[in-house]
């Protein structure tokens, strides 16, 4: 990774092939916190939970059961295969006691280690609400409502009803839901061709000159016949979108010639944005609380209310919504 932001720089690695190792063992949860976040730091201790459930798990039985199961059933049955020999289908008696005592042991091992690792996730999670990212998220203190009714569909009508219901808890702006049609695949197709011409660019930076030397990659074509091989930079540099504001939107890559600039996509967005209908408007909005504790307790009052059929909760992500 060459591009980063500042103070989310990854842990320094070798090119030795086992360059990997000494970043695994010199950095720990709470250097890794802030430059991964809570999601990845989340994920890599659930990684860790199962890794000590499942060691323990096998030593126990493959270290413990097996054998003693194995030793048991060769003593009494020399004819069974070796295969057979080590499992419990032969056992009789009170070594059956070793496989209950196991299965309870594994359950409270696994009772145990759940528990620490959910005191964790909570140290975790107060860490995070407590971390300036969390603090500057805008999101943090907004509220989304739905099930809006017609007429207050606008910012106007919506900050009435916020008047109405009297809340002790400042708003600072209220927006209310726009159709934006295509625009968020626009948008989308644009930054994947950044994305994919930034990660063409710096897995050949180390290569060479690129003058003397330019990637390619195959285009067009069906099921890997009939494509051609084209200069990668200039495919993704130039790339063609063609759109049809009237019904619906087309994304066509200049496969048969490089014509339109990348800076076309953004100049597409901007002309499909200045297109828009801003007049229609959602049966949902947002309302922004003037801090983070005020808009969660706003939230936990509104909790299973319906105040004019309204729907009040704490807002998503804007990453996290999925248009229809």
């Amino acid at each position: 990774m060459k591009y980063h932001a500042p103070d989310k720089s990854p842990p320094h690695m070798s090119d030795s092939f086992c360059g990997w190792i000494p970043p695994l063992i010199h950095n720990h949860e709470h250097d890794l916190f802030d430059k991964i976040g809570l999601d990845a730091v989340a994920f890599l201790r659930f990684l860790h939970l199962l890794r000590w459930i499942f060691t323990f798990t096998a030593l126990t039985t493959c270290g413990g059961l097996i054998p003693l199961d194995f030793l048991y059933t060769v003593s009494v049955n020399p004819q069974n295969d070796f295969l057979s020999a080590m499992t419990i289908r032969d056992v009789r008696g009170v070594r059956l006691f070793a496989h209950i005592g196991s299965t309870y042991l594994i359950t409270l091992f696994i009772a145990l280690l759940v528990h620490h690792h959910w005191l964790a996730m909570y140290r975790l999670r107060n860490q995070w609400f407590r971390s300036p990212e969390y603090q500057n998220l805008f999101h943090a203190r907004t509220l989304c409502i739905t099930n809006i009714p017609e007429r207050h569909r606008s910012d106007t009508g919506l900050h009435r009803i916020f008047i109405g219901m009297q809340l002790p808890y400042p708003v600072t702006s209220v927006h209310i839901g726009r159709s934006v049609g295509h625009l968020p695949e626009l948008i989308k197709r644009h930054n994947e061709t950044v994305k994919e011409l930034e990660i063409l660019v710096l897995k050949h930076m180390n290569g060479g000159d690129l003058e003397t030397y330019r990637p390619t990659i195959r285009v067009g074509g069906c099921c890997g016949m009939g494509a051609r091989r084209v200069d990668a930079i200039k495919f993704y540099t130039y790339v063609s979108i063609l759109c049809q504001y009237n019904t619906k939107i087309k994304f066509l890559s200049s496969l048969w010639g490089f014509r339109t600039r990348l800076r076309h996509t953004e100049a597409a967005v901007q002309q499909y944005s200045a297109q828009l209908n801003m007049r229609k408007s959602e049966n949902y909005g947002f309302a922004s609380i003037a801090s983070i504790p005020l808009a969660h307790a706003a939230a936990r009052e509104l909790k299973g209310q319906h105040p004019k059929g309204l729907t009040i909760k704490l807002a998503p992500n804007p990453k996290d919504i999925v248009s229809s």
